[in-house]
């Protein structure tokens, strides 16, 4: 369909004006008379892609409604109908009684860079045309309202977002210069708290970006806490192999072990988290690699990101993962969430099934495999006959409080202990036939907790007899034999190893029922899944100790399935993901110095 096809003429637009008597103004006097509209819309990103401009959003509705349509207009001459993305919960509302309704749109670049254009935001509604007076910006939007001037997004176009409107402007030299006069202005004069260190941190980003100007700086990082994951595996691939091309930087608090270990042993910067470095750094560097999906790292600017807006939205983010995707995590970790540049996957089935649902193109999908898993192979040649059998359950979202962004932790709600999730893993550690089995065959029973309940271990009242395990994930997986897992993509790196799994999920309705990050996995554990799928403590406690008879080997079943899963089964994936990276930003520089 082309561009000509998907919006109306003026006649037509009026005609059906008249046709459904909504003009807006008219609209508001009607049975709501009195009320402010009841839908508000976030406008998360606008991107040109293509000669395209590209509108990716969200507008609240109420659950009982039906999905709407919505349309922008470029005054009153064109309509562009929105494509409707789907519904999804309204986490971020105080209104329990509503939705989210995603949305996107396409409107020619010819349309808007004229000299001067405006869309509005319109909701076909029971016959009725509402104008939305309500737009938020989201946090990686180029655009907002918050200092009133105007964002470059492309080599011939300015854009300026206000609270009913987007205003799309022609960049000449004159205009640009004029809007960076203006931002100048309302960040030393202005009364917005931050304004005037947020200019001397922009005078502060070009003297850094000089100084790394023939080695570009990359910084990478695992939890706030905590290394050990993808992060620290390809920052220390990156120290050894490519430190003579980038400068690599690796973020973590300064007050853990990690901090002490890393600033020690590596050839890269340690930069503590949340410091005026790290700040400082983030706006200057050419990419960020986290195996984290939290905001405290892709954006660790805090409310103070409104005067970076055009930095934040063009700033690459390559999400090197926490595991690979198994589950739905895209309200989480969707373009609209997150406009991550570069998504590392393990498998086609993976790859596809995020393309289908989080609203990446093909090319922020890479098919490189893990850093991580690099590390495990250097670490396997410690244990050449591994004895250790680890249990290692994934955390409960509902059974924990919110993220503290300061330091990364979490704390247990008051049911913790008495929650099923902790009591079935406590009985599966005291069983007397496990613990007999495993000592006899000479096998070390190993509970490996998930960081964010780590600093909880004690709430589980294990016995003395079981080894806490949290050195990092790879050594963990290559000490071990046989892994006990629930939910935890975990498993996924544990198999490459070619070694057996058992998911025990005894409290399956309750996990997938919205209550944790996600409601539905892109697996069938007794189709697809790479070992068996149990619900009851005595089919684990029989399925275990028939593994343990057997010297913990992998059935054939299982190995297959892992060949046919994995697109590589080597250890080159640092260099590929380091590769597809270097591609990406020399195409960016392109397209920079076309800007």
């Amino acid at each position: 369909m082309g561009y000509s096809d998907v919006y109306y003429t003026q006649i037509e637009y009026r005609q059906q004006r008249e046709e459904y008597n909504c003009d807006w103004k008219a609209n508001m006097k009607n049975e709501h008379q009195g009320k402010k509209q009841s839908q508000q819309a976030i406008i998360h990103l606008i991107k040109v892609q293509e000669q395209v401009v590209k509108i990716w959003g969200s507008v609240e509705i109420r659950s009982q409604e039906q999905a709407l349509e919505i349309e922008f207009h470029v005054r009153e001459c064109q309509v562009f109908p929105c494509k409707n993305d789907g519904i999804v919960s309204s986490s971020g509302s105080n209104n329990s009684n509503t939705v989210k309704q995603l949305f996107t749109c396409e409107i020619p670049l010819s349309t808007v860079s004229e000299d001067y254009e405006e869309l509005t935001l319109f909701l076909m509604c029971c016959g009725k045309l509402c104008r939305v007076e309500s737009m938020s910006y989201g946090k990686y939007c180029a655009t907002g309202p918050e200092l009133g001037i105007y964002s470059l997004i492309s080599k011939n176009l300015m854009i300026m977002g206000q609270p009913d409107r987007i205003c799309f402007q022609s960049a000449t030299w004159a205009r640009i210069i004029i809007n960076r006069l203006h931002y100048f202005r309302t960040m030393l004069f202005g009364h917005l708290k931050g304004s005037k260190k947020a200019l001397l941190a922009r005078l502060a980003i070009h003297f850094i970006r000089a100084r790394y100007h023939c080695r570009p700086l990359w910084m990478m990082n695992d939890r706030i806490d905590q290394a050990g994951d993808n992060g620290e595996a390809f920052f220390q691939w990156v120290c050894e192999n490519r430190n003579k091309i980038v400068t690599p930087a690796f973020v973590i608090h300064s007050k853990t072990q990690d901090y002490c270990r890393l600033s020690l042993h590596n050839k890269g910067k340690i930069i503590p988290y949340g410091s005026w470095t790290h700040k400082l750094l983030y706006l200057s560097c050419e990419a960020v690699f986290s195996s984290a999906g939290e905001h405290n790292f892709l954006m660790p600017l805090g409310k103070t990101y409104i005067f970076f807006r055009d930095i934040v939205s063009q700033k690459k983010l390559i999400y090197l993962q926490h595991g690979v995707t198994k589950s739905d995590l895209s309200a989480w970790l969707g373009i609209r969430e997150k406009n991550l540049s570069g998504f590392i996957t393990s498998s086609k089935k993976e790859r596809d099934f995020i393309l289908s649902r989080y609203g990446y193109t093909a090319g922020n999908l890479w098919l490189t495999g893990m850093a991580r898993f690099d590390l495990m192979g250097k670490k396997t040649a410690d244990y050449p006959v591994p004895r250790q059998i680890t249990i290692m359950p994934t955390w409960r979202k509902y059974l924990m409080s919110e993220l503290n962004s300061k330091d990364g932790s979490r704390q247990v709600l008051e049911n913790f202990e008495e929650s099923i999730y902790v009591k079935a893993f406590r009985a599966l550690t005291e069983d007397p036939r496990l613990k007999a089995e495993a000592k006899k065959n000479g096998y070390t029973i190993a509970f490996r907790p998930h960081p964010n309940v780590m600093a909880h271990i004690d709430k589980f009242h294990f016995g003395e007899d079981i080894v806490i395990d949290n050195r990092p994930v790879a050594e963990v997986f290559a000490s071990t034999a046989l892994l006990i897992n629930d939910y935890s993509s975990g498993s996924m790196d544990f198999s490459y190893l070619y070694r057996p799994v058992i998911f025990y999920q005894f409290d399956r309705e309750e996990f997938f029922s919205g209550a944790h990050t996600f409601t539905e996995e892109n697996i069938d554990y007794k189709e697809g899944a790479f070992g068996e799928l149990v619900f009851e403590h005595e089919e684990l406690i029989a399925l275990i100790l028939d593994y343990i008879k057997n010297y913990c080997a992998i059935k054939e079943q299982y190995r297959n399935r892992i060949d046919d899963f994995f697109c590589y089964h080597d250890f080159n994936n640092c260099q590929r993901i380091f590769e597809k990276a270097q591609h990406m930003l020399s195409v960016d520089v392109v397209e920079r110095e076309k800007i």
